[in-house]
């Protein structure tokens, strides 16, 4: 049985900046783990659709592992890819976060921008 294909799925994005991060975070997985068959998909904005790169993995291979490039749990993760792993051969790992070594890294390039331990930061989201 072949390994199942690995789908990075963000939310997507109509910043160039923004689109060339989950692409180099894809490159990297596919760097470090050659034998994987490592795709993208999106849960709004651009696609392929999750559901569609799930579909095509599962019609290929008969095996998708979603991994939500998302830092929390909401509308995308309990609805859009909760729907795109409901056939047999499909599944979901948990989000990115939220995680306290996110937040490190977050103290840590704050401090490097020239944040102070004297500075108040509020690190917040739009949620579903």
């Amino acid at each position: 049985m072949s390994a199942p294909v690995l789908i990075g799925c963000s939310h997507g994005t109509d910043n160039p900046d923004g689109r060339a991060v989950v692409r180099g975070i894809l490159e990297q997985v596919r760097l470090t783990r050659p034998d994987l068959d490592v795709r993208e998909a999106f849960v709004d904005v651009q696609e392929p659709e999750v559901d569609d790169v799930v579909r095509g993995a599962l019609d290929e291979v008969g095996s998708a592992v979603v991994v939500p490039l998302l830092l929390s749990a909401g509308f995308h993760t309990h609805v859009d890819i909760a729907r795109a792993v409901e056939p047999a051969g499909a599944a979901a790992t948990g989000t990115l976060g939220p995680d306290p070594r996110l937040a490190a890294l977050v103290v840590d390039r704050l401090t490097q921008a020239g944040a102070t331990p004297a500075d108040h930061v509020v690190l917040a989201a739009a949620g579903s």
